[in-house]
């Protein structure tokens, strides 16, 4: 009916480390795998949304293929011309590809 007092006082022990080293671990595990790759990508394409210039040929979010007609250093609008005569702002963030430019046809 009473409590063995060996099991009364087996909770005192020493803290196990041991569950502390495997956080530690599935951290190391999901930033190297998971958090470091999507925070490069990311880097990648802000540096294209910001490099864009006369001619690039671009998709959008939306699934239009274009080349940009007019984008201005520090503004975050551009123009985008989708068919001849066609011709549609958007905002650089809207952006998700770089296909070509005029540049690269030449070489």
């Amino acid at each position: 009916m009473f409590i063995n007092p060996a099991y009364a006082q087996s909770g005192a022990g020493s803290p196990d480390f041991g569950f502390l080293f495997l956080m530690v671990g599935i951290f190391i595990i999901f930033y190297f795998f998971l958090i470091r790759p999507n925070q490069k990508k990311e880097k990648e394409r802000r540096n294209m949304q910001s490099s864009l210039k006369r001619g690039d040929k671009i998709l959008t979010v939306g699934g239009l293929f274009g080349a940009v007609v007019k984008a201005k250093e520090g503004e975050e609008r551009i123009s985008i011309e989708i068919s001849e005569g066609v011709k549609i702002d958007t905002e650089r963030r809207f952006i998700t590809e770089m296909l070509q430019s005029k540049d690269k046809n030449k070489k």
